[in-house]
């Protein structure tokens, strides 16, 4: 019997609503409308009851998502102009650690929005003020290969042969364009108005659209997989959501499967064959970097590590709702946190995990793997030699403790803030006294990358971005703030 225990592959139900006729909905509204008139009525309304609805599973693709539009734009006065705060300047900063050099890609008094492609070769970054929106992209050297007002979100795949973005410039809202080689790729059944990922491969797309769902909180999300050649439509599902919540849907290592997470708990499609399983209620849509296999929180409370499609694994013990888990970026542990019993305002536990055996080799009281974790979406990572961890403690209250194979076995309390971990846990990077500081774990020394002032919503080593294998990263600072120390040696990982 499989870990999960479920294999439910029953037709979704897709309910449709037809329209009442004029007439007798003008005669309901005005039966409803006397009745609600009428001396002695209570004013309140009944509360609705919300019914239960089990999860349902489905093979084939549902119908495509009907496009939801307003009908009409309701008349309202202009709103008075609000004059916008001063602008600060903000600078976008490449270090190649790997050369020894450093470039200001670009400056300016615009909010900035940047992030390394996966290729790991070029850079996306987006420029917002109140009025545009502009998507420029630069070389790894910081040569500037393109800039386009009215788009946002480009991505490209990691062969570099497609990539998608937003159009702001359609009158109807933001449009979703596919590119492939250069030249633009219709998307074939559906009227999508976000791209969620490529696959790894870069054959097939994952986008989505969403309309009301039946609860007033709630949305239906409908998601697509394209080729991305051609654009054509190789399947849909749906699931349901609560209104604005992220969207959580992931390509596995193998790009044939893709996880997502709504109301009704975790699932897994096959996108050859339609097939779909429901894991649990929760867990990690994010796959092993190294493996088609997840982290679940099953029905019966139990976190375990699922291999897809035979759905064995191993069973690493009891676990509570509210727990926290994911792979470390190795795919070696499994990690694991947990609020069950602790004290309002206590420290979590997280337990590290051995992928293979289910082996507990390791567990810290301070480390965090939620949204708000100090060392961001990599706390921890396995090493060939042993673990590369960064968590808060009681004893260390200026800033975090770091443990490294090749630093202090019993950890080192470092003085600073929202330190972010390296590809490979060579190098930490993290904020002090408004400086960027690079640690070199190796050495125990530190290097300044730049001083001064950041600008708003910019905390320390959260708005540091790595090149996948290490050796640059790119960084959002004040224009002006280069160090004279931030020429690093030749440091490649």
């Amino acid at each position: 019997m499989s870990l999960t225990e479920r294999e439910d592959r029953r037709p979704a139900t897709v309910i449709r609503v037809r329209p009442l006729p004029i007439g007798s909905l003008l005669a309901l509204l005005l039966v409803f409308g006397l009745a609600g008139c009428r001396p002695g009525a209570d004013p309140t309304p009944t509360p609705s009851v919300r019914p239960s609805v089990s999860p349902e599973v489905t093979e084939t693709p549902v119908a495509p998502p009907i496009n939801i539009l307003p009908t009409s734009t309701p008349t309202a006065a202009p709103p008075t102009a609000t004059p916008l705060p001063p602008a600060t300047p903000s600078g976008l900063w490449s270090f190649d650690l790997g050369r020894g050099r450093q470039a200001l890609l670009w400056e300016g008094d615009r909010q900035l929005r940047a992030v390394i492609e996966r290729s790991g070769d070029a850079i996306s970054a987006e420029l917002i003020d109140a009025n545009q929106s502009t998507a420029i992209r630069f070389e790894a050297d910081g040569n500037s290969i393109e800039e386009h007002a009215d788009r946002t979100r480009i991505v490209s795949s990691v062969n570099g042969e497609s990539r998608f973005y937003q159009d702001l410039s359609d009158l109807e809202g933001p449009r979703l364009v596919l590119e492939h080689q250069g030249v633009e790729v219709n998307l074939e059944g559906t009227r999508a108005r976000r791209g969620v990922a490529f696959a790894p491969s870069g054959e097939r797309l994952l986008t989505v659209s969403e309309r009301p769902g039946v609860a007033t909180d709630e949305v239906v999300r409908t998601f697509s997989v394209h080729t991305t050649s051609d654009g054509r439509l190789r399947m849909q599902f749906e699931h349901r959501a609560l209104t604005n919540s992220p969207v959580v849907a992931h390509w596995s290592p193998s790009t044939r499967y893709v996880s997502d997470q709504g109301i009704e708990g975790l699932f897994v499609r096959d996108t050859l064959t339609g097939r779909a399983w429901r894991l649990g209620p929760s867990g990690s849509t994010r796959w092993s970097p190294i493996a088609d296999r997840l982290l679940v929180v099953t029905d019966f409370d139990r976190l375990a590590i699922v291999n897809i499609p035979d759905l064995d694994g191993v069973d690493l013990g009891v676990a509570d709702p509210t727990s926290w888990v994911r792979f470390d970026r190795s795919g070696q542990l499994a990690l694991h946190t947990s609020y069950a019993g602790a004290e309002p305002g206590a420290d979590p536990t997280t337990q590290a995990f051995a992928v293979d055996d289910g082996i507990e080799v390791a567990v810290w009281s301070g480390l965090d793997l939620s949204v708000a974790a100090i060392g961001g979406p990599d706390p921890v990572i396995a090493l060939e030699r042993g673990i590369a961890a960064v968590f808060s403690a009681e004893d260390c209250t200026a800033g975090f403790v770091i443990y490294h194979p090749d630093l202090d076995a019993d950890g080192s309390c470092i003085s600073g803030a929202n330190p972010r971990w390296s590809p490979t846990a060579a190098f930490l990077v993290f904020a002090r006294d408004r400086q960027l500081i690079l640690l070199s774990a190796s050495t125990g020394s530190e290097r300044v990358l730049v001083r001064g002032t950041p600008p708003p919503d910019v905390s320390g080593g959260a708005t540091a971005s790595w090149s996948p294998d290490g050796s640059w990263l790119l960084i959002q600072w004040s224009p002006q703030a280069a160090s004279a120390e931030s020429q690093p040696e030749s440091a490649a990982e």
